[in-house]
């Protein structure tokens, strides 16, 4: 994008109807992560400050986010098995089944309740849940889930702006409960969720693999004069297609959270298995029935 006219940010409203309107706002994820968007869409409400965010690049983070996940997993993520693997799969790939469902928040009571391994760790969070659910029902070799490091490098702060994530890598052995996860991620570096090895080169480019990311913390409820927000769902152009299954916990309304589901594998009947955390669709408008 350097030295060419290509947008990097871009806000279109679009009017729904004489009383309501749409928002859609983007940004380039090549300039900026998660944490950074959400910082801009949120400053577009009326009740939040507007700060100027730091955009010179602090490259020593670039070896010490390396060691904080391994680093040979983070090898993983940007060799070749891994490209070869997303390549792949999106070559064959048609276009991607897309679901959205609110999480059902009694069932995250009900095992939070029931959890019971404190040897791991002391408590399990809405995310563990929702992250160990998704690899089982994906039955993947490797899980990957997007890690954002504000707050986990002492250089970085909030106002840092760009790209600070990485991925943590999940096998199985790790990922089966939700305490694998909390434990990855509490016991400090490196962030490492696996117990067998890393897929060798030719298990690795056509192994079953998911990305889980969770954006619902970054998200705040938009405010305009004599306005209610109806609605709000994180879109993701990529022509219709993913190189494998893909998840985004967002924040859908008020204080109520959803998963969005990317699929390849899976149809609307398969999301009713009591495996996954959640209960009604978001929209039956805007996630027509994929099966016509």
């Amino acid at each position: 994008m350097l030295n060419t006219k290509d947008k990097i940010c871009s806000l279109v409203l679009s009017e729904n109807s004489n009383n309501s309107f749409s928002i859609i706002f983007s940004v380039s994820h090549s300039v900026v992560d998660g944490h950074t968007y959400y910082q801009l869409l949120n400053m577009l409400s009326r009740d939040k400050e507007i700060v100027s965010l730091s955009v010179k690049r602090k490259y020593e983070t670039t070896i010490q986010i390396k060691n904080a996940v391994g680093k040979d997993t983070y090898d993983y993520f940007v060799g070749a098995a891994h490209v070869f693997n997303a390549l792949f799969g999106m070559a064959v790939a048609k276009r991607a089944k897309v679901f959205a469902y609110y999480i059902d928040e009694e069932k995250i009571k009900k095992i939070k309740k029931d959890h019971n391994d404190f040897k791991s760790c002391e408590y399990i969070s809405t995310n563990d849940i929702l992250t160990s659910t998704y690899g089982i029902f994906t039955k993947v070799r490797l899980l990957l889930m997007a890690i954002n490091f504000r707050g986990k490098l002492k250089i970085l702060d909030n106002n840092d702006a760009g790209n600070y994530e990485a991925v943590v890598l999940y096998d199985k052995k790790v990922y089966s409960k939700p305490s694998g996860i909390r434990k990855t991620l509490s016991n400090g570096e490196p962030y490492r969720g696996l117990v067998d090895k890393l897929p060798s080169f030719f298990e690795g480019i056509r192994c079953k693999m998911g990305f889980i990311t969770n954006w619902a913390t970054f998200s705040e409820e938009l405010y305009f004069n004599d306005c209610k927000e109806k609605l709000h769902l994180p879109l993701n152009h990529a022509c219709g297609k993913m190189p494998y299954e893909f998840a985004i916990i967002f924040r859908a309304k008020g204080n109520e959270n959803g998963v969005l589901y990317y699929t390849n594998r899976f149809n609307e009947d398969d999301f009713n298995s009591s495996m996954l955390p959640i209960k009604s669709c978001i929209s039956k408008t805007i996630f027509s029935d994929h099966r016509k």
